[in-house]
């Protein structure tokens, strides 16, 4: 009897804490190289900042699902960043990722080609984590161009600690092209 007492006190506390969203996982998972990094196939509702469905896709990247295989006249764009680039606050088709897709469409110059963007950004990534992911991930997917995007104070912090004291202002962005 005491038992079954314990044991249906511990199911409510369970219960109760699951409807209050205390102890989830949430949409980050622990990396041995970058600390953490974007739990493929979780999603949640994002309420601290804005107000949108969030959905990580099985490569955990806030994206929708992409082939590995890059078809034929399509240009592909890896975006990698930090809580910037990955927008959490706002629904994926808003994000900046999502909108450069969209409007390349109509871009005279692309006649004939598709645009394909992937988003590889995670909220607080510094350059660091950046280039981890830029090497394990990004280059996997063999995309067509590489930018790096990130917040001035992430990259200025980085680059003063790599160079000693030079001014980062002007590096907020990079841009890397390969000819795959």
């Amino acid at each position: 009897m005491v038992f079954g007492g314990i044991l249906i006190g511990i199911l409510l506390d369970e219960l109760g804490l699951r409807l209050l969203g205390i102890g989830e996982q949430g949409l980050y998972q622990w990396d041995a190289d970058r600390g953490w990094r974007l739990c493929p196939r979780a999603s949640e509702w994002q309420r601290r900042e804005g107000n949108a469905f969030v959905q990580i896709n099985r490569e955990g990247m806030r994206d929708r699902e992409h082939s590995y295989r890059k078809a034929v006249d399509t240009m592909r764009i890896a975006f990698i960043g930090d809580s910037f680039t990955e927008a959490e606050q706002v629904a994926l088709k808003d994000d900046f990722v999502s909108v450069v897709e969209e409007r390349t469409r109509t871009c005279p110059r692309l006649r004939g080609k598709s645009v394909e963007t992937l988003n590889f950004g995670c909220d607080s990534y510094g350059t660091a984590q950046e280039f981890i992911t830029l090497q394990r991930s990004v280059w996997s997917i063999r995309p067509t161009s590489s930018s790096c995007c990130s917040s001035p104070e992430m990259t200025s912090a980085t680059i003063r600690w790599i160079w000693n004291g030079i001014s980062a202002s002007r590096f907020t962005c990079f841009m890397a092209t390969s000819s795959y």
